[in-house]
Order: C-alpha cells, then sequence, then structure tokens
C-alpha cells in the first residue's frame, strides 16, 4: 500500500485536525501540559511525512530537546540510559539522539504493509503525541539539567528489595516481634 501527501492531508482533514504544508511534509502543533520547547512554548510542532515511495508515514517532532555536543560525559550517560529507559517502555513513541548535532527527536514510524490507517487511527497517534512529550518531559530534563539517569526497571526492584529487607530486619528487631520471636522459640 502506498500514500501520498495529498491523501495524507485529506486524512488529517477528516480528523479535523489543523495542520500547515511544508514542502514535503504536514507540520501540527499541539498544546503541551508540562513539556517545553527550546523556547519555553507549551507546544509541541509534530511533522507527518511519507518516506520510501508513500509507503511508509513517519510522525516526528524534531529538536524536542538538545543534548550541547559539550555535555559532561556523565550527562550524556544520564541522556542515553533515560532515552533508552523510555524507548524500552513505550510501543510506539520513540526518541532519537543524534550524536552529530546533539539533537534529540520524538519519533513514530508506521508502515502501510497491509492498510492505509484511518483518519480517527492517525489522528489517535497523533494526539498521543504531546502527552507522551509531558509524561517524559521531566526525567528528560533530569538527565539533560542534572546527569540524573532514569533508573530501570532492574534498579527499581533492587531498590525496593533492599528496602524491604531492611523493613523486615527492623520489624524483626522490634520489642514485640522479639518477644514473640523468644515465645515461638520456646514452645
Amino acid at each position: 500500500m502506498s500514500l501520498t501527501l495529498t491523501e495524507l492531508a485529506q486524512l488529517l482533514d477528516d480528523a479535523k485536525l489543523r495542520y500547515r504544508t511544508k514542502e514535503d511534509v504536514l507540520q501540527l502543533y499541539f498544546a503541551t501540559d508540562i513539556y517545553e520547547n527550546r523556547a519555553a512554548d507549551d507546544c509541541l510542532v509534530v511533522y507527518v511525512g511519507l518516506e520510501e515511495d508513500g509507503e511508509f508515514i513517519r510522525v516526528m517532532s524534531p529538536g524536542a530537546y538538545l543534548l550541547p555536543t559539550d555535555a559532561s560525559p556523565e550527562t550524556k550517560e544520564a541522556v542515553r540510559r533515560t532515552l533508552l529507559q523510555i524507548n524500552f517502555e513505550s510501543k510506539l513513541h520513540r526518541y532519537e539522539y543524534d550524536q552529530a548535532d546533539g539533537e534529540i527527536r520524538l519519533c513514530a514510524d508506521l508502515p502501510l504493509e497491509d492498510a492505509v490507517p484511518t483518519s480517527r487511527q492517525l489522528a489517535r497517534i497523533l494526539r498521543t503525541f504531546p502527552s507522551f512529550a509531558d509524561n517524559w518531559h521531566l526525567p528528560i530534563r533530569d538527565a539533560l539539567d542534572h546527569a540524573v539517569a532514569l533508573p530501570g526497571r532492574a534498579e527499581i526492584f533492587r531498590n525496593f528489595d533492599a528496602l524491604r529487607s531492611e523493613e523486615h530486619t527492623s520489624e524483626l528487631q522490634s520489642p514485640c516481634n522479639l518477644v514473640c520471636r523468644l515465645l515461638l522459640e520456646k514452645k
């Protein structure tokens, strides 16, 4: 299956989404609650375009973030780990990092192997971009600004298990539990 830019624009028209045609892509603006772009606006710019002769829809928010090329190794590692964790947890969206210029962009790819999406499906995908950007804005900012990586699931579980172990140990050492254990041991 393939699609033309005119057909793609018609899907957006049918979904009542406002857009601009800019060269060979369609440009949409979405308000955000938490995410701020580099101009400090609560707005996410999303581009929708076609690749591979119209057999592939590429949705992208270029320049969502910028990692300075002279950032410390700790900051680079925190950003890399954070983006990997976010991409691991997401099914549709992903963040891409361009090492050449430090650009971090939000993307989603839709291959049109079997069918063209309906206007409703495409609108649903596009409308998830601002909430996805909002959900992950603070962890990405922590990585960029403070070199604090988003913890992975394994790290979270290790910390939780350690905390539970400490709580369990302190519970067993409480006076009430010590008396109970001593009474049980005597029986």
